[in-house]
């Protein structure tokens, strides 16, 4: 199976030949996963991108026939999960005089920017 990149471009690989990224059993979070050497994935760094952030799309890395490396689109993140870990711990009651202890501890370093 070919791959088509997003916004429907083609990797292509040495002396304009298709990459052929082979389609892989289910992976364990039931994604379908591409593998691509990691010399295809250099030369065509840009699409492989746009097809994970923008396609979804998965890839293993491979480097001499073994895997080295997953990219896979990135979990969207929010607040939420750090205010409510917050929200479960009681303030601590000494942390500002912890900080300014710490802080009393730094030097200013001088630096001659000019020289």
């Amino acid at each position: 199976m070919a791959y088509r990149g997003a916004y429907g471009t083609s990797l292509r690989g040495e002396r304009g030949t298709t990459v052929l990224c082979v389609m892989l059993e289910e992976s364990d979070n039931l994604m379908c996963v591409k593998d691509i050497s990691a010399t295809e994935a250099a030369r065509n760094f840009s699409d492989v991108l746009n097809a994970v952030e923008h396609g979804h799309e998965s890839f293993r890395v491979t480097r001499g026939g073994r895997a080295v490396a997953r990219l896979v689109p990135a979990e969207a993140a929010s607040g939420r999960a750090a205010k409510e870990l917050l929200l479960r711990h009681r303030p601590d009651a000494t942390w500002a005089e912890d900080l300014a202890e710490v802080r009393s501890l730094l030097v200013t370093e001088e630096r001659d920017w000019n020289a």
